[in-house]
């Protein structure tokens, strides 16, 4: 397990997960995309994915009671893949 960014130390990854989201967006036509998508299950938890409102960017309906994803664990997913993709938040 290794940190996925210096600027968020609390979020760790396996190598071969990282090497394989890399490797999967070298050959995508959206390389960001597909190297965020291949980075979730390796930061999360699938029941974390599943029982989350993703974001949270939208307001919760009447009677949904899911939490969005942790804010800094997603932060450092996106940092991940704007910096090897070379693209500014």
């Amino acid at each position: 397990m290794k940190p996925l960014l210096k600027s968020h130390p609390g979020v760790f990854i396996k190598s071969e997960t990282l090497r394989h989201a890399i490797r999967l967006a070298k050959k995508s036509g959206k390389p960001g995309y597909t190297q965020c998508y291949n980075l979730l299950p390796g930061v999360f938890s699938i029941e974390e994915i599943a029982n989350s409102r993703g974001q949270g960017f939208r307001k919760p309906k009447m009677g949904d009671f899911r939490s969005p994803l942790d804010k800094d664990k997603v932060a450092a997913i996106k940092g991940n893949c704007c910096r090897l993709n070379r693209v500014k938040l």
